[in-house]
């Protein structure tokens, strides 16, 4: 299961474009990690702990960098 601590490490792979975390553990904690991600360009929450104001932020964020 993919944690926010897991998160951390997995943002080293700045190449990731695609992320599907559905039904793990991660929350808004992990927002900030996602968002070094320069290239991220859609990642799939389904099941998880971020909350609607946590997705919103993150779209922005991918949206804002298309």
């Amino acid at each position: 299961n993919i944690t926010d601590t897991g998160i951390r490490h997995l943002v080293k792979a700045k190449e990731i474009r695609y992320l599907w975390l559905d039904g793990t553990s991660v929350s808004d904690s992990c927002l900030n990690d996602l968002k070094q991600l320069p290239h991220l360009e859609s990642v799939s929450l389904k099941r998880t702990r971020v909350t609607a104001r946590g997705v919103d932020e993150l779209s922005d964020r991918i949206q804002g960098s298309m």
